[in-house]
């Protein structure tokens, strides 16, 4: 099971950059490649498989790049998945590149 944040993470480890978060979605950008991911709690294989697609990798390069839990209930804070440099949510009014 794979959450919103870990994918973002995922992607980042990637070589993409968050260009904008907000509206339940993070968008991330590659060159011309553009990756919508939500933000929900479990990610369906399906969704998974069609975020890997849009990124140009496959399910099991993306899977590679995932954090992995160090704890028992199998939770990331935000410092291991690298998201405390993050910019804020929409709520500040998100930011631009």
């Amino acid at each position: 099971m794979i959450d919103g944040e870990a994918c973002v993470a995922a992607l980042l480890r990637a070589g993409f950059y968050i260009k904008h978060r907000g509206h339940g979605l993070t968008l991330l950008r590659q060159g011309p490649r553009v990756v919508l991911v939500p933000h929900v709690g479990v990610i369906a294989t399906e969704m998974l498989e069609s975020i890997a697609r849009s990124a140009g990798l496959t399910s099991d390069e993306l899977e590679r790049q995932l954090p992995r839990p160090r704890t028992k209930s199998g939770t990331f804070t935000r410092a291991e998945l690298g998201l405390d440099e993050l910019p804020p949510s929409s709520k500040s009014g998100g930011f631009r590149r």
